[in-house]
């Protein structure tokens, strides 16, 4: 069972590791490759810094098994993708007490499915379980 890459270090790794691997495909489109590359760099690297600033440490770092299904992997990436967009709408904020996980307090009633409210605190790595996401079941 492999992870798939979760930090922002471990992502561009694997890029530029794939961009050399396309340009040894195709040598002829090195110029194109290398010019995508540098875009989509700039884009993860904005996006990088504005998880960094909005979205707790637990989330940012979350690691996906590439052992899951397609469909299941697809709906913890929508989950994944909705908590982080919940953060930065404000939606959802956290503080992180000194040497504990982040706690989470709910700005919304969109997560009531989950049995979560408004003005409700949790835990961060709970509410990913509650969720669905796979890395926190039965912790």
């Amino acid at each position: 069972m492999k992870q798939l890459p979760k930090t922002f270090e471990e992502t561009m790794e694997f890029l530029t590791e794939f961009k050399e691997f396309l340009i040894k495909q195709d040598p002829s489109k090195k110029r194109q490759i290398n010019s995508s590359f540098k875009k989509t760099k700039k884009e993860l690297s904005e996006q990088n810094r504005s998880d960094e600033k909005y979205v707790p440490k637990e989330l940012r770092t979350y690691a996906m098994f590439s052992h899951l299904s397609q469909d299941k992997l697809t709906e913890e990436m929508k989950t994944f993708m909705t908590l982080k967009e919940m953060f930065k709408d404000g939606k959802l904020s956290f503080q992180v007490p000194e040497g504990q996980e982040s706690l989470v307090t709910i700005h919304t009633n969109i997560l009531s499915e989950f049995g979560l409210f408004e003005s409700e605190v949790i835990g961060v790595r709970e509410l990913m379980r509650l969720m669905g996401m796979t890395n926190y079941k039965g912790k």
